[in-house]
């Protein structure tokens, strides 16, 4: 898992929502050997990680010449090769084993709670609940009129 590898922050997540790591300011006031300092540019890694991720969803899928689980692959950009694969297990401490295929059904946020979109959630909530009848006619009527404009009736 990406946290086992130190690969993923979640103390990072928020930073980063926050627009902190947008701000030179922010990262000019970082002690120099702050891993937020290093200077890199991870997007053509982010693009092959990707990649490897949508090669392997595709081998679970397709399982070509029967095979469905290539194993764990780890790529090594520097010599540039792909390790043999592992078919091990996440270490006994690894959270992620028990939320696999999951997705939003997790029940768990691990990037922890935004405060923010939750009150304004909650204030949409309340201005939707609380609409009079002319919006809400104006509401029907425009998905009416949108309904009509595309339906071809020709």
């Amino acid at each position: 898992c990406l946290e086992c590898l130190e690969q993923y922050n979640a103390a990072d997540v928020s930073l980063e929502r926050e627009g902190y790591f947008d701000n030179p300011s922010y990262i000019g006031g970082l002690p120099d050997d702050h891993h937020m300092r290093r200077n890199e540019n991870v997007f053509a890694f982010s693009l092959s990680a990707a990649s490897f991720e949508i090669l392997q969803m595709l081998t679970m899928v397709v399982a070509p010449c029967g095979i469905s689980n290539a194993g764990e692959q780890m790529y090594h950009f520097v010599p540039g090769f792909l390790d043999s694969p592992s078919f091990g297990v996440c270490e006994g401490t690894c959270i992620y084993p028990p939320l696999t295929a999951k997705g939003d059904r997790a029940g768990i946020k691990p990037t922890g709670r935004h405060l923010v979109a939750e009150m304004m959630r909650a204030h949409r909530a309340q201005v939707f609940k609380n609409r009079n009848w002319r919006d809400v006619l104006a509401e029907h009527l425009h998905a009416l009129a949108d309904r009509l404009r595309d339906h071809s009736w020709a």
